[in-house]
């Protein structure tokens, strides 16, 4: 879930929030699960439209997660980190635009390993670095004040 506020024509601030709880095969002896809590905060510039065409964006956040797949042991931790994006907004109408966009993010993170989910005996603990996805996306964005921003398309007024 994300908020953003127009500050220009050209350019957008963002609050986001981001949760995954899902864990696979509960009822196993051995589930997977890669569960992530992530905020940051961003700003987004389109440098040739006004919230339409390309857009850049970059970011600074935190993230809690806990992960385990088969070949490792259960890891828990905290990640600081910055990162940059880019992607494209296509008007639909003066309050719907269509929206897809990729970035990465990279940083510190402070973790501990653990023997197993139940065990909570560190294995190992510490600080490395990171670079990892924070946004691949695909969604309709939802205008609420399209005010004068939305009347123009591409480089033509309406």
């Amino acid at each position: 879930i994300g908020a953003d506020l127009n500050v220009s024509k050209h350019m957008v601030l963002g609050l986001t929030a981001k949760f995954n709880p899902w864990v696979f095969g509960k009822n196993g002896d051995d589930p997977l699960y890669d569960n992530k809590t992530m905020a940051y905060v961003g700003i987004k510039g389109y440098p040739w439209n006004i919230f339409d065409g390309w857009h850049f964006d970059a970011m600074a956040g935190w993230s809690q997660y806990r992960s385990k797949n088969r070949d490792k042991h259960p890891e828990e931790g905290h990640k600081f980190g910055a990162g940059v994006g880019f992607g494209y907004s296509y008007v639909i109408n003066k309050s719907l635009n269509l929206e897809i966009g990729a970035g990465c993010w990279m940083g510190a993170k402070r973790f501990d390993t653990r023997e197993s989910i139940s065990d909570h005996t560190r294995l190992n603990s510490g600080t490395k670095f990171f670079i990892e996805p924070y946004n691949i996306s695909l969604g309709l964005t939802w205008v609420i004040n399209p005010g004068e921003s939305s009347k123009k398309i591409g480089n033509e007024k309406r």
